[in-house]
């Protein structure tokens, strides 16, 4: 088996490695509060008199993230990309430190306040994923990129659960405002190190052997830039159509999960509290995160050089599993794990369907996990220098639209079926089908397709071996 010996993308890009971890730490901690914040705004009130507006806090942040991800996605095909970095994460440091400052007094002020920090936050983050899509094409080699995408995704799901944590003590204690200060601070700083250590790589030395070896022997820039010819011999070719298209379904499908699960094991016959989902969660989607993301990323990537239909078979394998977890998780009996909210570990522990629970989110997170080290690789090989940050940005926009859907698709399936959550997951489950068979098929057009994009970038090969020797 061959095994890269070539330096760990941790050393070349540790300096996004590290903003990424801090930025994460505000990933959901307006969402998990957003019954606090709603307190803060209109005192003694409940909830849901003035739910509506609360929404508005999420929803802007949303429809920001997704079309500041369009921008910053063509803006990173055609720009420095370590300028749009410190762009974007000083739109999220300012989003921090102007928490810090909404009024304490009552009503429509202080949510005017929360919309627009929160909305500022929406554009840092949503330049995030097609810049780090972007430079990471140009920096890692292909034996390289699901090990780069198992650590960032990694930090992301460990950070942002880390920080639902601390940010719901903060709010309870009332600490929020110095919450969000002290991770203004860390994004400054993080400012410093990106300004610093962050290098700036040449375009298209990782896309194609040929192409990189006169890149470098004549120092000549890559300066194409995405045209009606080479977006539709690109953009428009089978395997793109089919990730952006089964994105949507999958990134339903993983949502849809989370929404179901965490309210199941809430409502009775179980009655867990949230501390105790939370300790579930982190007894088994913790160890499944850093496996995949660490151990199991390295190994795809070692198969990988036997050819891209091997990253595209783990996806297919992960979209499966998420399947069929679904539906086997409201099939476990867990009605005895809690008296009053709290679980009597001594019972648990000795039940082998807790376990058998616990099996299922642990393979569900790993399915999870290894869907997203493996999509963007893949995106990477079928993709032109030039379309990387387009790509991933239409992607993302989708996946946004599509996380936005997943709540309302499994509340409606839960309404119509009375509440009945195996019903429902049944219902759910079959989201997650055409992606399956869209990959099937999308395997049998993948070699082509790369192929085909191969043959242009050997195409610019030549023409810059012609000109060096004018």
């Amino acid at each position: 088996m061959h095994i890269s010996k070539e330096k760990s993308p941790l050393f070349k890009l540790w300096p996004i490695f590290l903003t990424y971890g801090i930025v994460s730490l505000i990933y959901s901690s307006v969402l998990i509060n957003i019954v606090q914040i709603s307190n803060l705004i209109w005192p003694s009130i409940p909830f849901h008199i003035h739910a509506i507006e609360s929404s508005l806090i999420l929803s802007f942040r949303s429809w920001l993230w997704a079309f500041a991800g369009l921008l910053f996605g063509m803006l990173a095909d055609r720009i420095n990309r370590k300028v749009l970095f410190l762009i974007t994460t000083s739109f999220t440091a300012i989003s921090c430190l102007m928490f810090t400052i909404i009024p304490s007094h009552f009503g429509n002020n202080i949510l005017l306040f929360f919309i627009i920090s929160n909305a500022i936050a929406g554009i840092g983050l949503g330049g995030n994923y097609p810049l780090v899509h972007s430079i990471s094409s140009d920096y890692l080699t292909e034996s390289q990129r699901s090990q780069f995408f198992g650590i960032y995704y990694g930090i992301n799901l460990v950070l942002s659960n880390l920080g639902m944590i601390i940010s719901a003590i903060a709010f309870k204690q009332g600490w929020w405002r110095w919450f969000f200060l002290a991770v203004g601070i860390l994004l400054a700083v993080c400012l410093v190190i990106l300004a610093l250590f962050l290098k700036e790589p040449p375009r298209a030395h990782h896309s194609s052997k040929k192409l990189a070896l006169v890149l470098k022997k004549s120092k000549i820039a890559y300066n194409y830039q995405l045209t009606r010819e080479s977006f539709s011999k690109s953009i428009l070719k089978t395997t793109n159509i089919v990730a952006i298209i089964e994105g949507i379904f999958t990134c339903i499908l993983f949502d849809v999960i989370l929404f179901l699960i965490i309210p199941y094991l809430k409502e009775p016959p179980i009655n867990l509290d949230s501390n105790n989902v939370s300790i579930l969660f982190v007894i088994f989607a913790f160890p499944a995160i850093i496996l995949t993301a660490v151990v199991f990323a390295q190994k795809v990537d070692q198969l990988a050089h036997k050819g891209i239909t091997v990253r595209v078979d783990f996806i297919i394998i992960a979209v499966s599993v998420s399947v069929v977890g679904l539906i086997v998780a409201f099939l476990t009996p867990l009605d005895y794990i809690a008296t009053d909210g709290y679980i009597d570990w001594k019972t648990v522990l000795t039940k082998p369907s807790f376990w058998l629970f616990g099996l299922i989110i642990f393979a569900i997170i790993t399915a999870r996990v290894l869907y997203l080290t493996n999509q963007p690789p893949v995106l990477q090989a079928i993709n032109l220098p030039e379309a990387q940050g387009f790509i991933s940005s239409v992607n993302q926009f989708l996946e946004i639209f599509a996380s936005g859907l997943a709540p309302v698709i499994g509340a409606a399936a839960l309404t119509l079926t009375h509440n009945d959550y195996l019903l429902t997951a049944l219902i759910c489950s079959a989201i997650g089908i055409p992606g399956v068979f869209l990959w099937i098929y999308a395997r049998t057009k993948i070699k082509k397709d790369i192929a085909d994009i191969q043959a242009i970038l050997e195409e610019r090969a030549e023409k810059f071996k012609n000109e060096m020797k004018v």
